[in-house]
């Protein structure tokens, strides 16, 4: 069952405010910035593969023990605070 309230809203384009469209500078300086975190971001990960590792890891048992949408949070607390999570994402013991 689809939770609505997490679903994206669909534009009302007949009741839409456009004095609140960004201008084309303000457009411009929010694509800087953008593509500034994206390539902080992006450098962070190649400095830390061990972080693609534990994500990948986790999405995986995720994918394996398929908690419904309202059980994943506590899905992933669970499976971020476990003793041995070294041992798990290394594959050392299931």
């Amino acid at each position: 069952m689809l939770n609505f309230r997490l679903a994206p809203k669909i534009m009302d384009y007949e009741n839409f405010d456009r004095t609140k469209v960004l201008t084309a500078q303000e457009q411009k300086t929010l694509n800087r910035e953008k593509i500034s975190r994206r390539i902080s971001n992006e450098r962070y990960l190649i400095a830390h593969p061990e972080l693609k590792i534990l994500m990948s890891k986790a999405v995986e048992q995720a994918l394996l023990e398929r908690p419904d949408q309202y059980h994943i949070p506590t899905f992933l607390r669970q499976f971020f605070t476990q003793p041995n999570l070294e041992e798990v994402v290394m594959g050392t013991r299931k």
